[in-house]
């Protein structure tokens, strides 16, 4: 009989904390519900089941202990199942609150776009934050710029000098004018391209006199350039500020970079010709025809009954009669 005492005790287990035993012979412990904590051992009631204070809270059955309500959070109720969050623009530094109203706003300055944070943002700089409670941060306008966080005004901000912008969302500095392009009024919300036959080689031009006119034997046929086109082969620029190159006429070509007249368009030789404009060079003469004239657009065929075997042939005296039979 002591044997089996022994046995069955061996086999019996105790109640765990977060649990009772409340009938005999249960084969299993019941769990705590949620929003309650038993830190004893042996319970043998649903009463052992403590439902958590205010500023705690418990999300799952069965414990022995519940969670202190977060930084960011409160718990207002007995018994909470679930932490609440402080709702945007609102922080709360402490854990274990019970009330909504530890939930402070934000102060001017700063901002919290999501809920549940323990601290506010900074308004960064290049923004304001001028509402207690703000969920977000204000850009300054265009063409000023703040250096500083924690801003708390619109009036904070500063306009930009002349050679300088604002570009895109950045406002906490203002940036020179690119190279090709000009800022020639304060508070510029965006750089002037110079013209098209012209380009400015500087950053942080403050007028448009910065645009220089492109010399004779380039071309610039974009606006906002850095640097001219030089003229390529085939090509004149005769004038200054140009925004297209000449090219050359038919029957004509030029191998070099950078002319600056029609005269550097040379007549292609006999021999040669040049059915398009704007070419570097002559095209030879082909087979079975002749060029016989200087500047020609096109090759001249050999006449009917007699063929050409040469290139290059700069006249029909090179035809050759077809021989008898052929």
């Amino acid at each position: 009989m002591h044997k089996t005492r022994v046995l069955l005790a061996r086999r019996m287990k105790i109640c765990a904390p977060g649990y009772y035993c409340d009938t005999a012979g249960a084969t299993s412990p019941k769990p705590c519900p949620t929003g309650t904590y038993n830190p004893n051992a042996g319970s043998i009631s649903s009463e052992a089941c403590v439902k958590c204070p205010v500023g705690w809270y418990k999300p799952s059955t069965g414990q022995s202990s519940c969670s202190s309500c977060t930084p960011g959070h409160y718990c207002d109720v007995v018994g909470d199942t679930s932490e609440n969050s402080c709702p945007a623009g609102t922080y709360n530094s402490n854990g274990r609150s019970a009330s909504s109203r530890a939930c402070i706003n934000c102060p001017l300055g700063s901002y919290n776009e999501n809920i549940g944070q323990s601290s506010c943002n900074t308004c960064a700089p290049g923004h304001y934050c001028d509402t207690v409670g703000g969920i977000s941060q204000s850009l300054y306008p265009t063409g000023t710029y703040n250096p500083n966080g924690d801003s708390i005004s619109s009036q904070d901000c500063v306009k930009c000098p002349v050679g300088m912008y604002t570009q895109d969302d950045e406002r906490s500095s203002c940036i020179n004018c690119i190279l090709g392009y000009y800022c020639d009024t304060i508070g510029a919300a965006d750089a002037k391209p110079c013209p098209a036959g012209t380009f400015s080689p500087n950053i942080g031009s403050n007028s448009s006199q910065a645009c220089i006119e492109c010399p004779v034997g380039s071309y610039s046929e974009n606006a906002g350039q850095s640097s001219c086109t030089t003229c390529m082969p085939g090509y004149f620029c005769d004038t200054v500020g140009a925004t297209d190159p000449k090219p050359c006429s038919k029957g004509t070509y030029n191998p070099n970079m950078g002319s600056i007249t029609s005269e550097a368009c040379i007549k292609c030789p006999i021999g040669s010709y040049n059915e398009n404009s704007g070419q570097s060079e002559c095209k030879t003469c082909t087979l079975g025809h002749y060029c016989d004239e200087v500047a020609a657009t096109s090759p001249k065929p050999s006449r009917i009954g007699a063929y050409n075997p040469y290139i290059g042939s700069g006249s029909s005296e090179t035809c050759i009669v077809c021989p008898i039979g052929a």
